[in-house]
């Protein structure tokens, strides 16, 4: 069943579909294509990215979003609520909602937001799609044969607290995602799959290509030039060489004490050997 799924980064997956390809919220997709659906779940960057939606789209293309995200897509858009239920193309959809419960997140995904998650069934198999989201208790009533949920915490809900939801909906698979990249470690499935037994888990490999990157590290001012394969940090005169993995967190250290930490996108202070003469 899962052969059909492909993972691309965080919550962004391709589902083959018989002959039908639908994207869910595509990002970092390195192997081209058209889409015949494409479904997005809210509206932060790394779920919503309408550059790779236009690449993806086709004139038939047909996405479907919450109301904010719809309003601001050109062509056919569905718009959609969490409680909406429809067949778009041969697929069932069920619209369901995600949003933070835990005081500390809930800033995050407001429920009031109206973002969503997405069940969607075809051919026989439905899966489920839980976008960024606490175990809430609408999704109790979820039933999917694969259920992907977000397990990295901070913004969503951490490993543990996924796994209560995968036993609850006890799918025959659930597939962590949203971990390794922005927030949460490899280590963090590790936990998942202990903690959703007698849940099967399935850890998918990330899809990897020749692509570039720029980001800048947050709160120093770094920068990260990055290809599939090796990437250089620079800061006045302190060169950080390392082995970038589209899949994986990569912790690497200079000889002044500077760390960076791809997955937690993140470069700070290691040892008390740095000094301020090397931060810009």
């Amino acid at each position: 069943m899962l052969d059909a799924f492909t993972w691309y980064t965080q919550a962004s997956f391709r589902w083959r579909n018989g002959d039908q390809t639908v994207f869910i919220d595509p990002w970092r997709v390195v192997d081209g294509g058209k889409a015949d659906l494409v479904f997005v779940t809210h509206a932060h960057f790394d779920h919503f990215r309408p550059d790779e939606i236009a690449a993806l789209r086709r004139p038939d293309t047909i996405v479907v979003a919450p109301r904010d995200i719809a309003a601001e897509l050109p062509g056919p858009v569905g718009a959609v609520a969490p409680g909406d239920a429809f067949e778009i193309d041969g697929v069932a959809v069920q619209v369901v909602p995600a949003y933070n419960v835990a005081p500390d997140r809930l800033q995050h995904h407001p429920k009031a937001n109206g973002w969503v998650g997405y069940v969607l069934s075809s051919n026989g198999v439905t899966w489920f799609h839980a976008g960024d989201t606490d175990h809430v208790p609408e999704l109790d009533a979820v039933r999917a044969d694969a259920a992907f949920l977000p397990i990295g915490g901070t913004y969503t809900m951490d490993a543990r607290e996924a796994a209560g939801l995968a036993k609850a909906i006890a799918p025959d698979v659930a597939v962590p995602m949203h971990f390794g990249f922005v927030v949460g470690t490899p280590e963090d499935a590790d936990v998942f799959r202990r903690e959703a037994a007698p849940v099967r888990v399935e850890v998918l490999d990330v899809a990897t290509g020749e692509q570039t990157a720029s980001k800048t590290f947050r709160g120093i001012g770094h920068t990260l030039d990055a290809s599939a394969d090796e990437a250089i940090v620079s800061a006045r005169g302190v060169t950080l060489d390392w082995t970038f993995a589209t899949n994986r967190s990569r912790t690497i250290s200079d000889q002044y004490g500077y760390r960076a930490d791809i997955g937690l996108n993140r470069l700070d202070r290691k040892s008390t050997r740095l000094n301020s003469s090397h931060i810009p």
